[in-house]
């Protein structure tokens, strides 16, 4: 769940938000963890033992990072139908990750069940933990984490956090492997923060939007830009702050200015303009 939210927030600023993109984003992910229940199941039955559980995290947290080549894939889709890109760049980044944590439920489920006149009562357990898990990394990552630390971040952690995972379980001394874990997580995290791995390609990320702020010429002027997520909503030149960049706040400036010309006590207030 925590990789679904971020979902929305990485590919706003190429796709847009809206109901495409969510549909999409829900329907990549089912269908990935669909089919990694699936192939899960045929794999925990073949090889039950925690070997295949810690290389489904490894796999797991190599491939959330796929997540963060956003900025190669989003820059030139193939298409120029919306929902035809917004389909490529969701099912490009999402669908190997989610596919791979949809095949740990069935190999935790396979390795937890002993005793088959209990085998309700642990697969119950088992789905109401993943469940629960979900929900608080829902809220968690919704109110809190995006806000707190951006969606770069947040992948690196989850990223680091699985493969830690992995590693306790495919390293046989515990003490080793809890040593291990707690350096990747730690270490990396430090890593790809002192890089600037983590800062992502917006200036800020806030509970609404990707906010950036570049510089481009206009008039032969270099002019200040505001964009949140993918739309401009303001051009500010540094030189002359009222200088109106936008053409129909041009044309509404010459409107005023040709009524004003035998009415110099004239006054006009614009709100909005969008």
């Amino acid at each position: 769940m925590i990789l679904e939210l971020v979902a929305g927030r990485i590919v706003a600023p190429y796709v847009g938000v809206s109901l495409y993109t969510w549909t999409t984003i829900i329907g990549v992910v089912l269908a990935g963890i669909s089919l990694g229940n699936y192939a899960g199941g045929r794999l925990a039955d073949r090889w039950p033992s925690p070997r295949l559980l810690g290389l489904l995290f490894l796999l797991a947290g190599l491939t959330s990072f796929i997540v963060l080549t956003v900025n190669t894939l989003g820059v030139r889709l193939p298409t120029d139908y919306v929902i035809v890109q917004i389909l490529v760049l969701v099912t490009a980044l999402f669908f190997v990750p989610s596919a791979i944590l949809g095949g740990i439920s069935p190999v935790v489920a396979k390795l937890a069940v002993y005793d088959l006149a209990t085998t309700g009562a642990t697969v119950g357990k088992i789905s109401a933990a993943g469940t629960l898990g979900s929900i608080v990394g829902t809220f968690a990552t919704g109110f809190v984490l995006i806000s707190r630390f951006g969606t770069h971040a947040i992948v690196w952690g989850v990223g680091l956090t699985l493969i830690a995972m992995g590693v306790l379980f495919l390293v046989p001394r515990q003490r080793a492997a809890l040593v291990m874990a707690t350096v990747i997580v730690v270490g990396g995290l430090g890593l790809a923060s002192q890089m600037g791995w983590t800062r992502g390609t917006c200036s800020l990320e806030t509970n609404y939007f990707c906010i950036k702020v570049r510089e481009e010429e206009r008039d032969g002027e270099t002019v200040r830009v505001l964009v949140l997520d993918r739309l401009v909503h303001s051009f500010t030149s540094m030189d002359d702050p009222t200088k109106l960049v936008y053409g129909y706040e041009r044309m509404y400036a010459e409107a005023t200015a040709y009524r004003a010309a035998d009415k110099p006590n004239l006054r006009a207030l614009f709100i909005g303009g969008g």
